[in-house]
């Protein structure tokens, strides 16, 4: 994350997830729509996830919000991650 900030990007943000995001698919659109509100301008945004469900809920957030003109991606490995971040 060091990267991103030292670059100056604030449209650009990285999530781990872990194994945290435990949340129902009704939660995951919740949760989009609340991002919506809070962030209504386009960023590109990177989910790492453990893996599994984790990983299969964050590939859901990324589907609600790239609908909204985000660039949302799910990752398994955060320096994949950080490399599209900064791509």
């Amino acid at each position: 994350m060091t990267e991103v900030a030292a670059a100056g990007t604030s449209d650009r943000r990285l999530r781990n997830v872990g194994d945290l995001f435990e949340f129902s698919a009704a939660e995951v659109r919740e949760l989009s729509d609340l991002g919506r509100r809070l962030w209504p301008d386009p960023a590109r945004v990177a989910s790492v996830a453990s893996g599994g469900v984790y990983y299969g809920l964050a590939r859901m957030y990324e589907a609600l919000r790239d609908q909204e003109g985000h660039e949302t991606r799910a990752f398994l490995i955060e320096e994949e991650a950080m490399a599209w971040l900064l791509s």
